[in-house]
């Protein structure tokens, strides 16, 4: 049965789903060894495409979300800078040893 549609927007909606009809160039061969396959899992073709498009859907939104975490965590140390009470003598200079508990002694075998 075929739907007649009244204009070019009607013939992209499937009728009485929210769902959009898309075509597909599709190379014969690949039809043919795709079918055997939905067949084989007991599934369509267009099952197949419409889960692989979810697939892909879901990916991109999970890398968006993960690319807000990462901007999240990387304001985290700024704002714990900007909060915290503990502040440096304005005289403090950075010592190595001091830094790392080491105790500085003098090379006896070194000439100064």
């Amino acid at each position: 049965m075929r739907h007649s549609y009244t204009n070019a927007a009607d013939a992209y909606n499937a009728p009485g789903t929210n769902m959009k009809i898309i075509r597909l160039p599709i190379d014969d061969e690949i039809l043919d060894k795709v079918r055997i396959i939905a067949a084989h899992d007991r599934t369509t073709v267009s099952a197949m495409v419409q889960t692989y498009l979810a697939e892909v859907a879901d990916r991109d939104e999970k890398q968006a979300q993960a690319k807000a975490r990462q901007a999240e965590a990387r304001k985290q140390p700024l704002r714990l800078m900007e909060t915290s009470k503990g502040r440096m003598a304005p005289n403090w200079t950075f010592e190595r040893e001091e830094t790392h508990g080491r105790v500085r002694c003098e090379n006896p075998f070194r000439s100064n």
